[in-house]
């Protein structure tokens, strides 16, 4: 009896906990994806002038990188 009702606790906290962080994970991920095509959006473009712009942005001609 006690195994069974452990059993049912162990399952519902790991079902409740792989929910959890996939949540987790999938929200990560989406920030991720919003922030990597919004910084690379110049270099999407494939033009020379949107690489430049790319990296005039990131701040490496103000360096001195490029």
């Amino acid at each position: 009896m006690e195994l069974e009702r452990f059993l049912k606790s162990f399952h519902a906290v790991r079902a409740y906990l792989s929910v959890t962080l996939l949540a987790h994970f999938n929200k990560d991920w989406l920030i991720f994806q919003q922030r990597y095509a919004k910084s690379n959006h110049y270099l999407n473009t494939m033009t020379l002038d949107g690489i430049s712009n790319h990296f005039y942005q990131k701040g490496f001609y103000a360096k001195g990188i490029l």
